[in-house]
């Protein structure tokens, strides 16, 4: 269903819209999460259970809790780079457990690279501006 919604979001835009600058004096309390806007072309690109799951959990951990105090969005990028190396390991076992082991850490995977996001639009104050790919940034490389 949350496709549909997604469907119907995207109906509701015009067929052009002139580019507009971010809102750069919006704070955190004024911006309401939401996994449907702004509309950009990586919200689009993103699988069901990020943009579903990870996403708005990754938003919730930095909206209520101080990790972007105490990590950097590269750290957590690394971190998940860490952890999906392990998670390869896991996925080449022959045991069964392990490979499902190896699916499960890749799931934490996926959060992580929501996290370092949403800590990197926490610092900047950008979460207005949706998921814009920064080329500048760490997390650019290791996502491509």
């Amino acid at each position: 269903w949350m496709d549909v919604g997604l469907y119907l979001e995207l109906q509701k835009l015009p067929v052009r819209v002139a580019p507009t600058p971010p809102h750069t004096n919006l704070t955190q309390d004024t911006y309401v999460f939401s996994p449907f806007k702004p509309v950009t072309v990586k919200l689009l690109m993103l699988p069901s259970t990020i943009q579903f799951v990870d996403e708005p959990f990754g938003y919730f951990t930095v909206s209520h809790t101080d990790v972007s105090r105490y990590l950097s969005p590269n750290m957590v990028s690394l971190i998940g780079v860490l952890i999906a190396l392990f998670s390869a390991k896991f996925f080449m076992s022959d045991s069964l457990r392990y490979r499902q082991l190896g699916v499960l850490l890749f799931k934490v995977r996926d959060y992580m690279d929501a996290l370092d996001g949403n800590i990197a639009r926490e610092i900047s104050r950008t979460h207005s501006t949706g998921q814009v790919a920064n080329p500048h940034s760490f997390g650019w490389m290791v996502d491509g």
